[in-house]
């Protein structure tokens, strides 16, 4: 009766020793699989995606990192939000999240518990066991970003806090949409908020050209550049004495796609993708990044709405431009219209003076080149 005892509490000490051993692996395994998978999602919201890219981004990296443990991310165990530095808490958030949490598994409630060695004995087949990692969303930290091309839908002499700003500063709404110092900047003094619709959908006032990967055939490296296309039929372009572009045409050799040889190069412009969808326009507020962007006097147009036809969809840009507008998104709403209007942004107007166009980076990251790393906060 004593040896049996004995043995009972030799597997017992047993049980404790291997499988908390073994747990403890595990959850370091599993730590593994939540940090990768934090940084992934943080990584896919700092480059572009949205919400369900940064989910799916989270989830393929997860299972990466944690080979036959079966499936330990769930989406319910995804979320964004803010981290509060004071009380180091997480705060739900889906509009303009900071931070993306992951919390990864091996538990009964993903039908992947971690079975043990020894504890049966004792009437313990398995663990449950799980790990948290919590990643900052890097902000920018390079130049002003080129993103975004904006038509009347945002910019006209009818939009009310246009109309306010010009009888506060007695003068007209044509004026302040026009470029009279031939800075190549629109005369809204720096500094100024406004309020400004984004259109309806089919009827968008805000256009995306990081959208489609490498479609948008204004680089900086490209035969006809970044700059080219920014200066083009504004003040710049004498001063910069950059290339003129409305009656230029693709040639075979320089051509974005076969089928644009012989057209002219601002119709159709691949690459170009209307902003309509109200949770993507939510989330761009941001106080610190900064968007230079021209502004066209009527509506930029779609040539091509099938992505097939030249790798993205494409729009006609031959439209007169009143200038360029530097600035800052720093809050975003619903309208109150609904239906299919869509949100109203504030925007904050940024100095022209300081903005200096070799520093311009081309990308919808959120920070592109100057991008800080994912920052891991918590686990």
């Amino acid at each position: 009766m004593l040896a049996v005892l004995l043995l009972v509490v030799a597997f017992s000490f047993a049980a404790f020793v291997i499988d908390v051993g073994y747990i403890l692996l595990s959850r370091n395994q599993l730590q593994t699989a939540a940090d990768a998978a934090a940084y992934a999602g943080a990584d896919a919201l700092a480059t572009g995606g949205d919400l369900e890219q940064a989910f799916l981004a989270a989830k393929e990296m997860s299972e990466e990192n944690s080979p036959d443990m079966g499936n330990v991310l769930q989406n319910a165990d995804i979320s964004f939000g803010d981290w509060d530095v004071d009380t180091r808490t997480f705060n739900e958030n889906n509009v303009a999240p900071t931070v993306i949490r992951v919390v990864v598994r091996r538990a009964d409630t993903n039908d992947n518990p971690l079975p043990l060695f020894f504890a049966p004995i004792i009437g313990q087949d398995t663990a449950n066991i799980s790990a948290t990692a919590i990643a900052a969303i890097p902000k920018s930290t390079g130049g002003p970003q080129f993103r975004f091309l904006l038509d009347d839908e945002m910019f006209d002499t009818d939009i009310s806090d246009i109309e306010d700003l010009a009888d506060r500063l007695n003068v007209s709404t044509d004026d302040l949409l026009s470029d009279n110092d031939d800075d190549g900047f629109l005369d809204i003094p720096a500094g100024e908020r406004l309020e400004l619709p984004t259109g309806q959908e089919g009827d968008e006032g805000m256009f995306d050209i990081s959208t489609f990967e490498n479609a948008f055939p204004f680089t900086k490296d490209s035969d006809y550049t970044m700059i080219d296309f920014l200066a083009d039929g504004t003040a710049l372009q004498d001063e910069l004495d950059t290339q003129p572009l409305q009656d230029v045409e693709w040639n075979s050799s320089n051509a974005p796609h076969f089928e644009l040889v012989g057209k002219k190069v601002l119709d159709p412009v691949p690459g170009t993708d209307p902003v309509d969808r109200h949770a993507d326009i939510l989330a761009l507020a941001d106080d610190e990044t900064v968007y230079l962007s021209p502004v066209f006097k009527s509506d930029v147009s779609m040539a091509e709405t099938d992505p097939s036809k030249y790798g993205a969809p494409a729009a006609n840009m031959q439209g007169e431009r009143r200038g360029l507008v530097a600035f800052k998104i720093v809050s975003a709403r619903n309208n109150p219209d609904g239906g299919s209007y869509l949100p109203l942004v504030t925007i904050e107007l940024v100095d022209p003076s300081t903005i200096n166009l070799d520093d311009v980076t081309l990308d919808g990251s959120g920070g592109g080149q100057g991008q800080s790393e994912p920052v891991k906060l918590v686990q």
